[in-house]
């Protein structure tokens, strides 16, 4: 999928008329709070219906205004639709083409959106729902059971922590467990596959990224841990006990994780800051490689502001991944100059690039 305009209402205070944008290469320049972030954010709401920075998602609303509006057209093989997504106080509401889209998969299997921030180190910092919904993500848009998979086990740990909060009789829990243990043990393979060849994808990222700060002798390794131990069936069995002191379900695909090492330690002690940001450039680039090679479609990648501990050799090595992904890109800078490798991008790309001051946009040529 490829997006060919945006146009927003009261999304923060944006209210952009129309941009037209470039099917490659899209560069965004601002000073901070001109607007260029939102820009990004704006795409990436459209496809998720959340932002990547609040939680409360009323707050993306132009002060003062109840709603907020965001039109897109976007390309899929030769074939052009037009998205509109409208935000109010109690409800998000989707239409393609003017017909209503009525969950909000549909929105995000049309439009493939990556995102790579100031604090993409966190994918491998922070809680494991975020690596979980990062593989979750992958699976999604190319996985024919995982979303049936996925929605069945949802329902049932739902059904089962119910139980327990009420502490029904064991009759009871043992049923919901044989779908816990179905749907379960289905997504733990999926997931375990997945990321076998996330970490397949990105050995050449992360050699490329790296290879001059880190010994390339030592090793690199993935583990993915499904959230129990031995099988699924037992672990329920085991957990029942404390499970019921609890109040939920203290086991299972909904605690999985992974863990990437170097040199076998955990790269949250193993790496620097810097380094840590390279290796999750390279986590989120092997999704996108990923991506176009099972769908043959390319995702959307939203760079936003990322120059920060990058030296002039690593713009220049993550320009050139970035424009060996064939995905469209939609890159943020505080100033153009600040990122010269950009304006070194091969006559035969596509490039636009986008002037932001105080909430408008004009297209300038550089």
């Amino acid at each position: 999928m490829i997006i060919k305009s945006l146009k927003t209402e009261n999304f923060r205070h944006l209210n952009i008329d129309e941009l037209s944008f470039s099917t490659q290469v899209n560069i965004i320049v601002g000073p901070n709070g001109s607007g260029k972030t939102s820009i990004l954010e704006a795409l990436y709401f459209l496809s998720r219906t959340r932002s990547f920075r609040v939680t409360d998602s009323q707050k993306i609303v132009s002060f003062g205004q109840d709603l907020l509006r965001i039109f897109a057209s976007i390309e899929s093989d030769t074939q052009l639709m037009q998205i509109a997504l409208e935000k109010n106080k109690q409800s998000i509401i989707a239409k393609k083409d003017g017909e209503f889209l009525h969950k909000k998969t549909e929105l995000a299997r049309l439009l493939p959106v990556l995102y790579l921030g100031p604090d993409t180190q966190m994918i491998l910092l922070d809680s494991p729902k975020f690596r979980r919904r990062f593989l979750d993500w992958g699976l999604f848009h190319h996985h024919p059971t995982f979303l049936m998979h996925w929605a069945q086990y949802e329902r049932a740990l739902k059904q089962r922590n119910s139980a327990l909060k009420q502490s029904l009789y064991d009759k009871v829990i043992n049923s919901i467990d044989q779908e816990l243990v179905i749907h379960g043990n289905a997504l733990s393979l999926i997931r375990a596959e997945f990321t076998a060849q996330i970490f397949s994808a990105m050995e050449p990222f992360l050699k490329a990224l790296l290879a001059d700060k880190l010994d390339q002798e030592l090793q690199w390794t993935m583990a993915f841990k499904q959230g129990y131990s031995d099988d699924l069936a037992s672990a329920l069995k085991h957990s029942r006990v404390p499970d019921r002191m609890a109040g939920f379900t203290r086991v299972g695909p909904h605690r999985a994780d992974f863990s990437l090492k170097y040199n076998g330690q955990n790269v949250a002690t193993a790496l620097s800051r810097g380094q840590l940001k390279l290796a999750s450039i390279a986590l989120i680039l092997a999704q996108a490689q990923l991506h176009q090679q099972k769908t043959l479609r390319p995702s959307i990648l939203l760079v936003d502001d990322i120059t920060a501990e990058l030296d002039r050799n690593h713009r220049e090595k993550l320009v050139a991944s970035l424009l060996g992904l064939n995905a469209q890109l939609f890159i943020s800078v505080l100033e153009y100059n600040e990122f010269p490798e950009l304006a070194h991008i091969p006559k035969n790309i596509d490039k636009r690039v986008f002037v932001m001051d105080h909430g408008s946009c004009s297209n300038q040529s550089y």
